[in-house]
């Protein structure tokens, strides 16, 4: 196929290339996980204020990662965004626990991570 149907099928929808926007956020950690149910990647819920620095929107496909970039994505994932909530001044990201493995590092729980929108 096309590049639009490779993003559409890793992303679960539509998508297009374009220049990625990236930005740091506060990581907070939930008690549940959730899904996507077609491609089975992580659900997050960001922040309004992140949602903007990034132009995101709801079912937009993120790569997640700790901000060192030298570990190369030892510490990363990509997730869907779920929901964007209201009420938070600062960039947040709400991560289960799935996701939370994979990008905080122990001891690292208070420092903030990067995320960079994709298609």
């Amino acid at each position: 196929g096309t590049v639009a149907d490779a993003i559409k099928h890793y992303k679960g929808s539509p998508g297009r290339e374009r220049h990625n926007r990236k930005a740091n956020a506060k990581p907070r950690r939930t008690k549940d996980d959730g899904f996507h149910a077609s491609t089975g990647l992580p659900l997050v819920r960001v922040s309004s204020a992140l949602a903007d620095a990034l132009g995101a929107k709801c079912g937009d496909l993120v790569y997640v990662s700790d901000q060192r970039v030298w570990l190369g994505g030892l510490r990363s994932t990509h997730a869907i965004i779920d929901d964007i909530t209201t009420g938070d001044a600062e960039a947040m990201i709400d991560l289960g626990p799935t996701a939370w493995h994979a990008v905080v590092k122990p001891g690292r729980e208070a420092k903030s991570i990067r995320l960079e929108l994709l298609y």
